[in-house]
């Protein structure tokens, strides 16, 4: 039985990958280019424009896709109008086929409509193994159809050279910074896809002669005619040193990467030899050509001019560093200013073995303080400054008894580039604009290496924010002294220098006079200058804390490390210090002393319990001993409030003294972690660790810690540096991941640091192509557009009168300012009285044309325990909030806890 016509046609058209019914001509949003097809356009995108989403071809639709297919079904929905300038015979005949590579890697060409299930699908995505690599690129089947159909010339072709040797390059690019392929991989990778092009060139140059021989053409012609054709393939070109620009070998990739893209090169910084001879040397990235490189981003050069207008706070509230009394004096000096807030940390990348501490790194990285603080806070807005050994920081005993000033010798460079900065400017927008380093931060031992403070926590003067004795906080914790004035410091560190020069005289000579009896007595003798006791004395001499030597930072123009130069380390004073030590000592009270549980049962509740949304990204861990809390910081955050909904219903006595104190210290946290926080906030913050320092004293007195001493300077710290989380470490220490990522998948630590500073350069680069400022919105799947009918009554009812649904659509979840939004989690809303809140439960989002969003969200009354959480109480009106205006942009999951939906705050609230 022969298949209807119109039926016949329809599968010839598929199998073809011709569109029955093609439509108008497919304009870019972005360069106005004419595309033929869906698939040209979403391909265009892509590599033209290196996005990993395709907007909707309807500039009054926000719409974007990942793939094509999920373009091509929105289209649908949403129908362009036809285009009368453009011939419709132009796009009868524009299909795509399938081209695969062996060994799984996808060179160009998008997929046939029909590609099986298990076949890539087409148009480019960043695959997580090098083995799975697509790009775009138009069909041989297409392109051939169009130049032998008659009528006028098709549009320009989307992909000229200069795209396609792009496309390549950014290729590679990701290969060596993005998935940190070892570059010996990447050269076998380029290997083969030259090998494979040939065996292509020679199967297409056989078909295309045997071909323009049927027609009749000479064989000269013939020649000619495809001479050109391939010597015109970019791919082949570039990988068979045909072109200017090739990509055949290492160096020529590296070459031409540094030509093209964005890249910094690494300067290698000497650094004196070891005790075997050996040199030394670290690796820093220019910090002026980094910022030059990001100035040319328009978005970028827009957040650092809108900084300038920004005048700090007069309502007694702090939002951010710039409310801080510290940047308060610093605008008298700068008023137009690149602030760059520095940090410095050690990481390991052989915790265990032989190895281990070998090729321990120590990383500079620094951020943009003019950038909003959730900017700030993304770890690829993080930049890199400098890559040392930390064995290369240590002195030797000749350069220690010399007075070697190992922190000055290696980041000199670095400080004089900040001064040659901070006096000369960067140009922007035609004016010179000084860069200003406001801080260092880092753990407690970096920013006492930083500082020149003793490194040594179990000292008497361990703080480096006040001159006080630990012991004397031990006899009164909740007391602590005036900080530390640079004029202080300078005084200490004669002082301290004073005091080395006479231990030091006395050393070499005690030395001497012992190397003389050896000699006397034929023993062996010593060919050290000073007995090992007491080159440990020298390099631990210090005066009040203050090391005999000056930080070399101090040298930096309006800094000082006493003068609000080293910020607190939230993570490692709070969560990773004054808890760890008494929370483990409260849980010890309950299992051990009060017997109301035992250790199997806490850690049973704590892994079985189900953590909702963020939290479950930082699920604390289970406790093995009574030593500590195990997990890094964020999991002991996450363990400190939901701590009572684990074992609250195990606790026989909640007037018990333990349990008390562990709710004084979840208060404290919450105050502490405030991302906004009011004046007289911060005096009742004060109040509450003085009270909190008091019952530690009184019930745990051996939890008492220099970090307990440093938490009893937060408040002063807070009016200085605004809200500390802020300036908060463990954004920074996420930057470890990439170069831990790059010791382990290159296998080769010689120069590791050199390798790890190339391969970040890469990824710098890689990543400018999408500029480093993401819009305020970002949504991978709007959803389908809704209307009236489409919504509650009590929502539509909820929404500003009148309302136009067009282009409105209905995402089931979003990012706002890098903070993920979704249905059915809770935000706060308000405060229902002076102890109470408001909350609202997110039913439907709305994203509207201008891309704002509306949140439409079930009331609650939330009434506080006062046992740590807050409970669900009576149910509200529905209401519509602009997702801009909330008071607090942290979602909150729920938690079911005595029958009731509760939830644990994050922190404090302005308004509580």
């Amino acid at each position: 039985m022969s298949l209807p016509s119109h039926l016949l046609i329809s599968i010839l058209l598929f199998i073809g990958g011709i569109e029955k019914n093609p439509g108008p001509a497919r304009i870019c949003r972005t360069c106005k280019s004419e595309l033929n097809s869906v698939q040209e356009y979403f391909d265009h995108h892509i590599v033209v424009h290196s996005t990993s989403c395709v907007p909707c071809l309807n500039g009054n639709c926000h719409y974007q896709a990942s793939t094509r297919p999920a373009l091509q079904t929105h289209l649908t929905r949403c129908p362009l109008k036809p285009n009368p300038n453009i011939a419709h015979a132009n796009l009868l005949h524009d299909g795509s086929s399938t081209h695969s590579a062996p060994a799984n890697l996808q060179m160009p060409g998008p997929s046939r409509p029909s590609t099986p299930a298990n076949v890539p699908t087409p148009g480019p995505s960043r695959p997580s193994t090098p083995a799975n690599v697509q790009m775009p690129g138009p069909s041989r089947t297409s392109i051939t159809k169009k130049l032998l159909q008659p009528g006028p010339m098709p549009n320009p072709d989307p992909y000229p050279p200069r795209v396609v040797k792009d496309a390549v390059l950014q290729f590679y690019v990701e290969l060596e910074g993005e998935h940190v392929l070892p570059s010996s991989t990447v050269q076998t990778i380029s290997e083969k896809i030259s090998k494979f092009s040939e065996m292509s060139h020679h199967s297409l140059k056989r078909t295309l002669v045997k071909e323009l021989m049927s027609l009749g053409i000479e064989n000269d012609s013939i020649a000619s005619v495809v001479n050109k054709t391939f010597l015109s393939d970019p791919v082949f070109n570039m990988h068979h040193k045909q072109d200017v620009e090739q990509v055949s070998s290492i160096y020529l990739r590296k070459k031409l990467m540094k030509e093209r893209l964005p890249y910094v090169s690494p300067v290698e910084v000497f650094l004196g030899r070891d005790e075997s001879g050996k040199p030394k040397l670290g690796h820093r990235v220019s910090v002026k050509e980094t910022l030059e490189i990001l100035l040319r981003d328009p978005k970028v050069k827009a957040e650092i001019l809108k900084s300038f207008d920004f005048e700090p706070s007069e309502d007694g509230v702090l939002r951010d560093f710039t409310d801080g009394s510290a940047f308060r004096e610093h605008l008298k000096i700068h008023k137009k200013c690149i602030h760059l807030i520095l940090f410095q940390d050690a990481f390991e990348h052989n915790p265990f073995g032989p190895s281990k501490g070998k090729y321990k790194t120590i990383g500079m990285y620094y951020v943009i303080g003019n950038f909003s603080p959730e900017f700030r806070s993304k770890v690829d807005k993080i930049l890199l400054a400098f890559l040392l050994l930390e064995r290369h920081l240590q002195t030797t005993e000749s350069e220690h008894l010399n007075g070697c000033d190992k922190l000055k010798e290696v980041f000199e460079s670095f400080i004089n580039e900040m001064k040659t900065m901070q006096s000369e400017g960067l140009t922007v927008d035609g004016e010179k604009i000084p860069v200003c380093v406001l801080f260092i931060a880092g753990d407690n031992l970096g920013s006492h290496q930083i500082g020149s403070f003793v490194q040594s926590f179990t000292a008497d003067y361990c703080c480096r924010f006040c001159p006080m004795n630990i012991k004397d906080f031990k006899k009164e914790p909740w007391t602590c002294l005036e900080l530390r004035t640079p004029e202080q410091y300078d005084e200490c560190v004669v002082r301290a220098h004073e005091k080395w020069t006479a231990l030091k005289t006395k050393s070499l000579q005690q030395h001497q006079r012992k190397k003389e009896l050896q000699a006397e007595r034929g023993e062996k003798v010593s060919k050290t200058m000073v007995s090992k006791n007491a080159l440990k004395k020298l390099r631990s001499t210090h005066h009040l804390g203050v090391k005999p030597i000056s930080s070399a930072f101090n040298s930096l123009p309006h800094y000082h490390v006493c003068k609000d130069g080293l910020p607190s380390c939230l993570a490692h004073d709070l969560y990773q210090g004054c808890i760890d030590t008494a929370l483990i000592k409260i849980l010890q009270h309950f299992i051990e002393g009060k017997q109301w549980f035992n250790l199997e049962t806490l850690n049973r509740r704590i892994t079985t319990f189900e953590c909702k949304c963020a939290d479950a990204d930082d699920a604390p861990t289970s406790i093995s001993n009574f030593d500590g809390v195990k997990g890094h910081a964020c999991e002991t955050w996450t363990f400190v409030r939901l701590l009572p909904f684990m074992i609250e219903d195990l606790i026989q006595d909640k007037d018990d003294e333990y349990w008390k104190l562990y709710l004084l210290l979840k208060e404290v946290c919450e105050y502490v972690c405030a991302p906004q926080i009011k004046v007289q906030q911060v005096a009742h913050l004060d109040h509450l660790i003085q009270l909190y320092l008091c019952k530690v004293k009184e019930i745990l007195p051996d939890s008492l810690t220099p970090k307990s001493h440093f938490l009893r300077h937060y408040p002063t710290l807070i009016l200085r540096y605004g809200p500390l989380i802020r300036l908060f470490t463990m954004r920074f220490e996420s930057k470890h991941v990439f170069f831990k990522k790059v010791a382990k998948m290159c296998h080769n630590y010689t120069n590791i640091t050199l390798t790890q500073a190339e391969k970040y350069m890469y990824r710098f680069a890689s990543d400018q192509v999408n500029g480093l400022i993401p819009p305020d919105v970002v949504c991978r799947n709007a959803g389908e557009t809704v209307s009236a009918n489409d919504l509650q009554q009590e929502i539509f009812h909820a929404l500003p009168q009148p309302f136009d649904f067009s282009q409105v659509t209905s995402p089931k979840e979003l990012e706002y300012k890098g903070t993920k939004f979704k249905e059915n989690v809770f935000m706060i809303l308000d405060r229902y009285d002076l102890v109470h809140l408001t909350v609202g439960c997110i039913e439907r989002i709305l994203l509207l044309s201008d891309m704002s969003v509306l949140l439409c969200l079930r009331e609650y009354v939330a009434l506080n325990s006062f046992k740590g959480y807050f409970f669900l109480d009576e149910e509200q009106r529905v209401t519509v909030r602009r997702i801009d205006s909330l008071p607090d942009h942290f979602p909150l999951p729920t938690y079911l806890h005595g029958g009731k939906q509760c939830l644990s705050l994050k922190h404090s609230l302005m308004f509580l």
